[in-house]
């Protein structure tokens, strides 16, 4: 009698397993094929952007886009107060229809450094999201005459009053559908040759180095996957952009190195940005570029930490701060300053 209790409390126990298996598998296999909604983005990922608005000091404004897109026009354009644009393929350059002449060279300028920054996105960011990726959408970039401008810009593409502290903005909308970007914002601030020297032909260091941070944004955020990853780290997207962007000025404002911790994310004023380009010129040194073209594309589905291991079977994110003390104690990064 006790040995067919035993055997019906066996088979009772199994019973119970393969069930919660069952169900388990099912509930997943219903998850997988139903419709991914907004609510699948991790809330912590939706407070990380709403924290860097909040915060008002990054340049990064990604706000939550809607549900379905289905009916998004992505090829219309907005109709800005007083702007004229120039268009071409892959870009729509916006400029003042105040000063026009002087206006439309600074948007020849501004297209051939966006055209010159696609074939490096492609190299070192792995993918490029040309247009054809995005329902058809160019990337809408906006030259602001004055300060009051580059606010009302801001504005006007429904992302609200962003200050006057920024030189460039990156204003998106992110959702499971994927990201559309209302556009990168430039203020007349990023410019170093004044309007009388400005000509088609212009090299500007100041402007070139703004345009190509915010499009880095714009190719790293665009290539994230909303929701495979919780949210990245201010001090590798924001150091990320300069490294891309080879604004090697960044490194005058370094500060004390031991205040920060890589395995952590902060938002400490301008602090991110010379931390995240130093920490890349550490990895550059020990493992070289490919290495972190390989870190960044692996970030696109994974945790930092995650992907520094997928890419580098020996480290880790703490194993990189460590080696980024050290760097930083021992100056290093000296030089590569001018």
């Amino acid at each position: 009698m006790k040995n067919k209790i035993s055997v019906f409390f066996t088979f009772l126990v199994y019973g119970v397993v393969v069930l919660c298996m069952g169900y388990a598998i099912i509930s997943i296999a219903l998850k997988n094929q139903r419709p991914l909604t907004n609510a699948d983005i991790p809330q912590e990922t939706i407070d990380w952007f709403q924290n860097l608005i909040d915060g008002g000091n990054s340049d990064i404004w990604g706000i939550l886009g809607p549900d379905d897109r289905d009916s998004t026009d992505w090829t219309r354009y907005e109709d800005i107060d007083d702007m004229l644009r120039l268009e071409d393929e892959y870009f729509v350059i916006y400029y003042s229809a105040k000063d026009s002449v002087v206006e439309r060279k600074k948007a020849l300028v501004s297209l051939r450094y966006a055209h010159e920054a696609i074939p490096k996105g492609e190299r070192f960011m792995k993918n490029y999201p040309y247009p054809s990726q995005l329902n058809g959408r160019k990337l809408p970039v906006f030259l602001a005459k004055t300060v009051n401008d580059f606010r009302s810009i801001c504005k006007q593409i429904g992302h609200g009053d962003p200050g006057t502290w920024a030189i460039g903005l990156y204003c998106f909308q992110y959702g499971v559908d994927g990201v559309y970007t209302d556009g990168i914002i430039i203020s007349p601030e990023a410019w170093s040759l004044s309007d009388s020297n400005i000509d088609a032909n212009s090299d500007d260091k100041e402007l070139k180095s703004t345009l190509w941070h915010e499009m880095n944004h714009f190719m790293y955020f665009t290539n994230w996957d909303y929701t495979q990853t919780s949210k990245p780290s201010l001090w590798f997207t924001e150091g990320l952009a300069e490294y891309f962007a080879e604004n090697i000025d960044r490194l005058n404002y370094v500060g004390n190195h031991k205040n920060y911790d890589l395995t952590k994310d902060f938002m400490d004023g301008n602090s991110e940005y010379w931390v995240g380009m130093s920490a890349y010129f550490c990895l550059e040194k020990y493992f070289g570029k490919g290495k972190i073209s390989d870190v960044v594309s692996n970030s696109y589905n994974n945790s930092i930490d995650k992907a520094v291991q997928m890419t580098i079977p020996t480290e880790n994110l703490q194993t990189w701060d460590d080696r980024w003390h050290q760097y930083m104690e021992s100056k290093e990064y000296r030089k590569y300053k001018k």
